[in-house]
């Protein structure tokens, strides 16, 4: 999966750091072609985020019908 736009991984502003606590990460992707994989690199963080460290994850999956993604 490729990321929409990689110049926040080299912006002070998007960096992590100790006092993080919110982040975003987009995954580009289209269901009918690359569905699975997009889910796969969704899920599999999330997965890890929250073992490892303990985060609460929320993922989306904004499309057509469901266009934003609210809390």
């Amino acid at each position: 999966m490729r990321t929409s736009c990689r110049r926040w991984r080299r912006s002070e502003l998007g960096k992590m750091t100790e006092t993080t606590t919110s982040v975003f990460v987009p995954i580009d992707g289209f269901t009918p072609v690359n569905g699975a994989a997009v889910g796969n690199a969704r899920e599999e963080p999330a997965s890890l985020l929250s073992t490892w460290f303990g985060a609460r994850v929320q993922a989306f999956l904004p499309d057509r019908t469901s266009p934003s993604c609210r809390t």
